[in-house]
């Protein structure tokens, strides 16, 4: 599959597609009925003119650096996305999603090196990740990422 699909820098027209990938994959990442945090807390961008603006904020992010932010598409459509933020002390991996029947099939293997690009300057990586997430952490192992508790 990976010969098909292919990585971009995202422009600011990727932006619904990004938000709508947000929306299918942030159930999978941060629902648990264990700590009471429901579909309906992660679904709920509030009211239209606070997600118009969060479109917004992002479409600017987008223009000011697009290489900040990768997309992988796969027949014309954009599939995942990661994007990495400066800091001054260090530099983050703040997201990578993949739309989940594109999980395990290496899409992360050709967007997290972009990424990873953007952020090298003699930096420390790092990535933060919710506590109860144990898929998650458990990927970020394996790409090499260290935890420790705050």
């Amino acid at each position: 599959m990976n010969e098909k699909i292919t990585i971009r820098p995202a422009t600011t027209n990727d932006v619904d597609e990004i938000f709508e990938i947000n929306s299918q994959t942030w159930l999978d990442t941060y629902a648990s009925e264990k700590y009471n945090i429901w579909e309906k807390d992660i679904s709920n961008w509030g009211d239209e003119i606070k997600r118009n603006n969060a479109m917004k904020n992002r479409a600017e992010e987008i223009s000011k650096n697009p290489w900040a932010y990768h997309v992988a598409i796969f027949e014309w459509k954009i599939i995942g996305y990661a994007w990495g933020k400066k800091h001054e002390q260090y530099n983050e991996l703040f997201a990578i999603y993949i739309l989940s029947r594109f999980q395990g099939k290496w899409v992360w293997t050709m967007l997290i090196p972009k990424v990873f690009e953007y952020l090298w300057n003699e930096k420390p990586i790092i990535v933060n990740v919710i506590w109860y997430n144990q898929k998650a952490i458990k990927f970020y192992e394996k790409i090499w990422f260290n935890f420790h508790k705050k």
